[in-house]
């Protein structure tokens, strides 16, 4: 039997049941999470892949008497395990040539799952790159996740995105990589801090993305109460994630939240700096910033293609080639995949 889940089909045979108390908490889900109800088995949605669990998500529904689920899973263990693994090589290799063989290591193996065979999600990437990276308490995560679906997708998408963006412009410190991890995953956390974030405010940002320098100008025309938030999210996000410096060797990372909108001509927020005035992390940060768009993102079966590809692609294509400063980012990047593919295609 089928089932439709947000313009994706599953066929009912592929959930897998699993006990609640199986589940690991204070991680990201590995797959949809399912309830199912009556004769007919229909499934209810508990908590999409991607998602974050808790113990009080295990502990809701325990509370209503369900100790089993079904699961449609999406992440496997296997090939978290062999990023993990990578990753914790490289965190100990105090050797550059060793540092850089494991970024190729790295390259080749999102070519193959994502690009070459486009038969992997994504979520293994991220949830690899969430458990080697994150150091922040999990307040954090939880109130992304408490407080905008679109914000929390987008956060757990773009820092796992800004380690690759990272390896590709050539940084192989692995204590670096992991402290940018953290500060690309608090870039929004300024929009999050007065409460649930507003339809309004996501859009602007999504329209600031899109054409920057525009986000406020949409805000003057369809909420003039979001104005202070978004205009004063960059020092804002700084000012929290400073809170947990003491948790960072490069403290100094945490400033370059200050500065992913400033804009080409010295009119971005909220210090009006040129472009080319930013270092170069905080001009990959602002590149990750524009990568990943303001929307829902559900994960779902091959969809690394669609963020491998089609996210770089729409971003390289449009006019912000102009107007933000990617051009090396976007050639380093081009290079080195089309240098890891052509390796997977001449090894198959």
């Amino acid at each position: 039997m089928d089932f439709n889940f947000k313009n994706k089909t599953f066929n009912l045979d592929l959930l897998e049941q699993i006990n609640l108390n199986d589940l690991k908490v204070n991680t990201i889900s590995r797959g949809h999470l399912f309830h199912l109800i009556g004769k007919n088995k229909k499934p209810f949605l508990l908590l999409r892949a991607g998602d974050f669990i808790d113990q009080s998500f295990i502990s809701k529904y325990q509370d209503k008497g369900l100790n089993t689920i079904h699961r449609l899973k999406l992440a496997d263990d296997i090939i978290i395990n062999e990023y993990k693994n990578i990753f914790k090589e490289m965190l100990f290799s105090k050797n550059q040539d060793s540092l850089f063989t494991l970024r190729d290591k790295i390259f080749i193996a999102i070519s193959q799952d994502f690009l070459i065979k486009q038969n992997k999600s994504f979520l293994n990437y991220t949830i690899a790159c969430y458990e080697c990276c994150f150091l922040l308490p999990h307040e954090i995560i939880e109130l992304y996740h408490s407080r905008s679906m679109v914000l929390y997708t987008r956060a757990i998408l773009s820092s796992a995105i800004s380690t690759l963006v990272l390896l590709a412009n050539g940084h192989v410190d692995f204590v670096f990589i992991k402290e940018f991890y953290n500060t690309a995953f608090t870039i929004d956390i300024g929009l999050l801090l007065k409460g649930q974030t507003s339809y309004h405010l996501i859009k602007a940002c999504e329209v600031e993305r899109n054409n920057p320098g525009e986000g406020l100008e949409y805000l003057k025309r369809n909420s003039l109460s979001d104005q202070k938030i978004f205009n004063e999210h960059p020092l804002k996000g700084y000012e929290r994630l400073m809170e947990y410096s003491e948790l960072f060797i490069y403290p100094e990372i945490i400033e370059n939240i200050k500065y992913h909108h400033e804009k080409f001509d010295g009119s971005g927020f909220p210090e009006g700096y040129y472009y080319s005035v930013l270092s170069e992390t905080e001009t990959m940060l602002t590149f990750c910033d524009y990568i990943v768009p303001f929307e829902e993102f559900i994960f779902h079966e091959k969809d690394g293609i669609e963020i491998l590809s089609q996210y770089f692609d729409k971003i390289d294509q449009t006019d912000k080639n102009s107007i933000l400063p990617i051009k090396k980012l976007m050639k380093n990047w081009e290079s080195i995949i089309r240098w890891a593919t052509s390796i997977k295609e001449v090894a198959s």
